[in-house]
């Protein structure tokens, strides 16, 4: 479940309680979004930056791009892993 604080938490299903926290460091977290070639793979947009968490080595994220590096981009509110890359993902 994703927070506007900027965290992701990964909950059990069977007993409901929280298993991992995901940070960001950043806020509002506005989208994320589990990889689809890779279920350790989760991405996530956050006060415009991409973030990228492998959750089988920490909560902290793998990668994080700026979106400010890479065009001037205010407006990002999603994000979607593709299916065939492993650490791309799309945004709108």
């Amino acid at each position: 479940m994703g927070e506007k604080s900027g965290r992701v938490r990964l909950y059990d299903l069977a007993t409901e309680v929280p298993i991992m926290c995901l940070e960001t460091g950043a806020a509002p977290l506005m989208s994320v979004d589990w990889s689809p070639s890779n279920s350790l793979y989760v991405g996530g947009v956050a006060n415009g930056s991409w973030f990228v968490w492998d959750t089988s080595q920490s909560r902290y994220a793998l990668f994080f791009l700026p979106l400010t590096l890479i065009a001037y981009i205010t407006f990002v509110r999603s994000v979607h892993f593709l299916n065939y890359l492993k650490y791309a993902f799309s945004s709108s």
